[in-house]
């Protein structure tokens, strides 16, 4: 099973390494041009919640008469997981999730809200994606990002859906990222500092738990069965390829700004 682990990850190294290089990184040369990222990143940020949630579901049978899991080992890490990224510590030390503690950043750095909370408010209301992407004018590569990821949640397998949120989400931003926000932090010494705590926040933490969580629950999941893992890799390197779908997205619309 290690060397199952293995072959997995050499084979998205390459994917994972386009992400880190990225060229949107290097195109955000202004907080306006940082607003454009935060605006279409905010919905990956929503959307693991979502696939995360539906791991848990699928690990701990949370609706109907309850029964001893399968997989002690996993259930426990992904309710650790959970339990971190839907209540996690604030800026100023209240518990709240990461997706709103990245609204919060986006507040404080001027950048709007609006059309993130018309998707939210659209979607409760009516579980309709393509009636919330309208509503909230979604930019298309966003949309087809978060299309993607229901589209593993309604249609994959528990180890696929386990592969994506780990493999297919946890990657690094690249160190010029930060460097970029530590030189607009000296000049907008106000507005950054909420985003700033965020990604010191995912950074530092998440890349642990999310590295030990998708060795110990594939592994658990997927045991020694050949179809199990080429599923996870399939899975896999097709997510990595809807987020660098989603980065040239972002990078074309800050060309365009």
């Amino acid at each position: 099973m290690v060397q199952q682990i293995e072959k997995l990850k050499k084979v998205i190294t390459p994917f994972q390494e386009k992400l880190i290089d990225h060229k949107v990184f290097l195109s955000i040369e202004s907080l306006e041009d940082l607003h454009v990222f935060m605006q279409n990143h905010v919905y990956d940020v929503w959307d693991y919640m979502s696939l995360l949630k539906s791991v848990q579901f699928h690990e701990n049978y949370t609706k109907g008469p309850w029964f001893p899991t399968e997989l002690p080992e996993s259930t426990y890490l992904i309710n650790e997981v959970v339990l971190y990224k839907e209540s996690d510590i604030s800026f100023f030390g209240k518990r709240a999730s990461h997706f709103e503690l990245y609204l919060d950043a986006m507040k404080q750095s001027g950048c709007k809200t609006a059309n993130i909370t018309t998707f939210i408010r659209e979607l409760k209301s009516s579980d309709d994606l393509k009636r919330a992407f309208f509503l909230a004018k979604t930019p298309l590569e966003t949309s087809v990002f978060v299309n993607h990821t229901f589209d593993v949640i309604n249609n994959s397998n528990i180890h696929e859906q386990a592969a994506v949120l780990t493999y297919g989400r946890a990657v690094k931003y690249p160190e010029t990222f930060f460097s970029l926000i530590d030189s607009f932090q000296e000049k907008y010494p106000e507005k950054l500092s909420f985003f700033k705590f965020y990604l010191e926040r995912q950074q530092n933490i998440d890349s642990e738990l999310d590295s030990y969580l998708a060795t110990k629950m594939l592994t658990e999941i997927c045991q020694t069965n050949d179809t199990c893992w080429n599923q996870v890799i399939v899975a896999t390197i097709k997510s990595l390829e809807k987020r660098l779908n989603l980065l040239n997205g972002i990078y074309r619309q800050l060309k365009k700004s």
